[in-house]
């Protein structure tokens, strides 16, 4: 809420100048109050694809469709058009590109869809932080949660990932910088 009444109070006080007109700023003013479109899936939109996608939110920023780019070693690339990509192991985010704020997740294979605990070595960027994280990993219904602490800081928040029959990830809201919102995925496999 404080963020949206800054990016008000910003586009009104820049257009007080009179360099910048209102037609300018209201695509920027109408994502801080309403956020980005939706963009709905059905069964036609599904079939139209011919390959696997994921549905992406950031927080209610940014909704965007990313198409499966290559598999290796358990790893998924998923590409946006504008070159945005995000890499996932079993789908957990373990590297972003292209973002603000990217984010690299150097040990990433402890991670595994069985409780337990696992400790990760994180590097964030803008601002560049190298950090140490400890996942406590439980099942909660048909759910898997994942607890983050962050070791150097105060920094905790709570993942959660569906998979379906076939083992596959069908769904996860992770956290993976603190400068970005909560990442909704949806996927979608051909």
């Amino acid at each position: 809420m404080i963020s949206m009444i800054r990016i008000i109070f910003t586009l009104i006080f820049i257009t007080s100048c009179g360099y910048v007109s209102f037609n300018q700023i209201r695509p920027s003013l109408e994502l801080a109050l309403f956020g980005a479109d939706d963009i709905n899936i059905n069964q036609e939109y599904i079939d139209a694809k011919s390959y696997s996608f994921a549905k992406v939110k950031i927080g209610r920023t940014a909704v965007a469709i990313l198409s499966l780019a290559s598999i290796e070693d358990e790893v998924f690339l998923w590409i946006s058009n504008n070159g945005i990509r995000i890499y996932t192991y079993h789908g957990k985010i373990i590297k972003t590109e292209g973002l603000n704020h990217d984010y690299e997740m150097i040990n990433y294979s402890g991670f595994s869809k069985n409780p337990g605990n696992v400790l990760y070595n994180v590097m964030l960027y803008n601002p560049k932080a190298f950090i140490e994280q400890e996942s406590k990993i439980y099942l909660s219904q048909s759910n898997i949660i994942e607890e983050i602490s962050t070791l150097s800081f105060r920094w905790r928040y709570t993942n959660s990932y569906k998979y379906n029959q076939k083992g596959l990830v069908v769904y996860s809201k992770q956290k993976v910088h603190p400068n970005i919102p909560e990442i909704e995925i949806y996927f979608f496999y051909k």
